[in-house]
């Protein structure tokens, strides 16, 4: 089962944004910094994410029954995000 599914099932409003990372480059992802200015273009991942964030807005405005979740239709390699932080560990997040 997925968050996306368990989200749903408990009923609460979820805006989902779908990427397939393996049909863009790592830049075009992620983004990069440019080496002679040291200027930073997001990629498609960081922009979706700034976009969540500034909707989620401060505490105050804090809404536990609307998400907004980013799903990759394709398994990613460690190299792409280089994180340990797995579904799994979201949904034993989601359960406390």
């Amino acid at each position: 089962m997925t968050i996306f599914q368990v989200l749903q099932q408990q009923k609460r409003k979820v805006q989902a944004y779908t990427l397939n990372p393996k049909a863009i480059s790592r830049i075009h992802l992620l983004g990069l910094i440019d080496p002679a200015t040291r200027e930073w273009t997001d990629g498609v991942l960081t922009k979706i994410a700034r976009l969540i964030v500034s909707d989620a807005g401060s505490e105050d405005n804090l809404n536990l029954n609307e998400f907004e979740v980013i799903i990759f239709d394709t398994f990613i390699q460690k190299l792409y995000l280089g994180s340990s932080v797995t579904e799994t560990s979201i949904l034993n997040g989601l359960k406390h």
